[in-house]
């Protein structure tokens, strides 16, 4: 769905073509959208602890695994119930989908960001990472760590008739 059009893609057909080629046919517009998509943004209590820790050299990303396990054991007994814990560059974005790598990364960093209550959870979030520094799988180093305001994001359907458009062009001088 787009503000121009609703694609109904329920009755597709795909074809083998030849080798590279896809034909595909029977996707039909299904009218306008009388109600448009609107986001919008809310300030929540609290703040978003997002803290990196870093690890380098042979067996980085066997050491990086092992700190982020800890780190969840951790966290599960400060009483977080959900937080991201990632590897970067290894499974950040895709997760358990990431194709396995073709060799060792020489050096990852462990992600985590946890939306906090309040600021000492955050701190004691901060604080188990310097943990892992000292304490932790050898190597932990290059500590970021940085406590932001914690959104939300609200979406919703307004009428079209309630939307106007208006665009302005600005030009850099």
């Amino acid at each position: 769905m787009t503000p121009d059009a609703v694609l109904d893609l329920s009755g597709i057909e795909l074809a083998e073509l030849g080798a590279d080629r896809v034909g595909v046919r029977g996707a039909r517009h299904a009218g306008r959208p009388e109600r448009l998509k609107a986001s919008g943004y809310a300030l929540r209590p609290g703040v978003v602890m997002d803290a990196e820790i870093a690890f380098a050299g042979p067996g980085a990303l066997g050491r990086s695994r092992t700190a982020a396990e800890v780190l969840e054991i951790r966290l599960a007994e400060l009483g977080v119930a959900e937080a991201l814990v990632d590897t970067v560059g290894v499974d950040s974005v895709l997760g358990p989908a990431s194709a396995p790598a073709a060799c060792e990364p020489p050096e990852v960093r462990v992600h985590a960001s946890v939306g906090c209550d309040d600021d000492e959870l955050a701190q004691a979030i901060e604080d188990e990472l310097y943990a892992l520094t000292l304490a932790g799988p050898a190597g932990g180093c290059a500590l970021r760590s940085e406590a932001r305001p914690r959104f939300a994001v609200l979406d919703g359907r307004v009428d079209r008739d309630r939307v106007s458009v208006e665009l302005e062009w600005e030009v850099a001088r």
